[in-house]
């Protein structure tokens, strides 16, 4: 994995106990720095394509078929669940990767702003830090001749936060508002695994596609334009 993507990455240990049978991989709980605060998880499913130079004819098909019969193929990205804190029914919402495939380009606003809405009103502070994070990430993975084929990215906040609309919040406490990584790199290929032209200083085009229109809709969310309606911005 490129350096350069350490931010964005997740940190983990391989585990052996002293007899040295059982192997384990130690994960990075990235929601533990919100475990108090109500963490809202993204996932979204990133990139126009699905499957790896390695995968066969049949799975090649049946994910080719998932990207096109949801927003993959358009638009760059699919959800794949979420969990959202309702401040005003003092529980979490979920949602699931059947009902993001379920999903046309014009239900991504609604969706979005699903997310960012907590009952009380639309995070506007979240969907911006998320929008210079994202930002950052894009400018990363154009420097990254990588293909991230199937990978997830996950976009984190704290529920329990009210945020004011009147200032824009600095730039250290947008840190400790979102988090955004991308995992699920088992068929991220690059130059150096398969050599040849055709991954030769390439970045993945799909995904940074994905990135793009999601920062776009992220914009209109803030603009007001989901569902013709200006929402409560606070």
């Amino acid at each position: 994995m490129e350096k350069r993507l350490t931010k964005f990455s997740t940190k983990h240990d391989s585990l052996v106990n002293n007899g040295g049978k059982c192997k384990f991989i130690l994960l990075e709980d990235l929601t533990h720095q919100f475990n108090a605060k109500k963490p809202c998880i993204l996932d979204l499913k990133m990139g126009t394509r699905q499957h790896g130079p390695g995968a066969c004819s049949r799975k090649a098909k049946r994910q080719t078929q998932k990207c096109r019969s949801s927003t993959s193929a358009t638009l760059g990205f699919r959800f794949n669940g979420m969990k959202v804190w309702k401040e005003n029914l003092s529980s979490f919402e979920s949602k699931d990767k059947y009902w993001g495939r379920s999903l046309r380009s014009h239900d991504v606003l609604e969706s979005l702003c699903f997310f960012f809405d907590n009952g009380q009103g639309l995070r506007k502070g979240a969907i911006m830090a998320f929008i210079d994070r994202l930002t950052e990430l894009r400018g990363t993975i154009r420097k990254t001749p990588c293909q991230f084929y199937a990978t997830s990215l996950l976009l984190i906040y704290n529920g329990a936060c009210n945020y004011e609309s009147k200032s824009m919040p600095d730039e250290d406490s947008q840190e400790d508002l979102v988090d955004v990584r991308v995992i699920d790199f088992a068929n991220c290929v690059s130059a150096f695994d398969i050599p040849g032209d055709e991954y030769e200083n390439i970045p993945d085009s799909g995904f940074i596609h994905g990135v793009d229109t999601l920062i776009e809709h992220m914009q209109q969310l803030l603009s007001g334009t989901s569902n013709n309606e200006s929402p409560h911005l606070w």
